[in-house]
C-alpha cells in the first residue's frame, strides 16, 4: 500500500521548478523560481544557487522555508515547509550538474561563487485531481444543484 509520503514522492518526481520562499531582512516572504536538480528517497531537494545571492542570506538568517511545486495540466498542487541550508559540496556539485545548471554558472562547479541549497522537508500537503474536465464539471453542477460540496479531488497532509 502507498503511504501518503511516497505519493507525494510520485506527485514531485517529475517536477522540474520549483517557487522557493524565503523570509527577507523585512520580514515580508520572497518566492522565487528554482530549477530542481534532485529528490532524494529521503525528501530532501537540492538547487543549485549563487553563495552571494539574496536567498542565500535569507536562508542563512532564516532557514524555515517554503517549496510550491505545480503541475497545473496534471491538476497537481504541492506546498512543502523546511529547513533550508548552504552548501558548497564540490563532489554533490558534480553529481548533480547538468547543461541546464552549465548556463546559469559556465565555468561550472570552478565558479566561485556557485553553492547547493539543500532543503530538508518537514511538513507538506497536496492537492490533486485525477478527475477530466468533464467529470469536474459535472460534480460541481451537480454540487450546486443538490447543495452538497463538490467531490472533485484529493488533499493530505504530511509529516515528514
Amino acid at each position: 500500500m502507498e503511504t501518503k509520503y511516497h505519493k507525494l514522492l510520485n506527485l514531485i518526481e517529475n517536477q522540474n521548478t520549483a517557487m522557493l520562499t524565503t523570509k527577507q531582512k523585512d520580514g515580508l516572504l520572497k518566492s522565487r523560481p528554482m530549477g530542481i536538480s534532485k529528490i532524494n528517497e529521503d525528501g530532501s531537494i537540492w538547487f543549485f544557487s549563487n553563495e552571494n545571492s539574496c536567498k542565500a542570506n535569507e536562508i542563512e538568517e532564516h532557514p524555515q522555508v517554503n517549496l510550491t511545486i505545480t503541475d497545473s495540466k496534471d491538476q497537481v498542487y504541492v506546498s512543502i515547509s523546511g529547513k533550508a541550508s548552504i552548501h558548497k559540496d564540490k563532489e554533490k556539485m558534480k553529481e548533480l550538474m547538468s547543461p541546464m545548471v552549465k548556463a546559469w554558472f559556465p565555468d561550472g562547479i570552478d565558479d566561485p561563487s556557485i553553492s547547493l541549497i539543500k532543503v530538508e522537508m518537514e511538513k507538506a500537503a497536496y492537492w490533486t485531481n485525477e478527475n477530466n474536465k468533464v467529470s469536474q464539471l459535472f460534480e460541481l453542477g451537480k454540487a450546486w444543484m443538490t447543495g452538497k460540496k463538490a467531490n472533485i479531488g484529493q488533499h493530505e497532509s504530511v509529516d515528514v
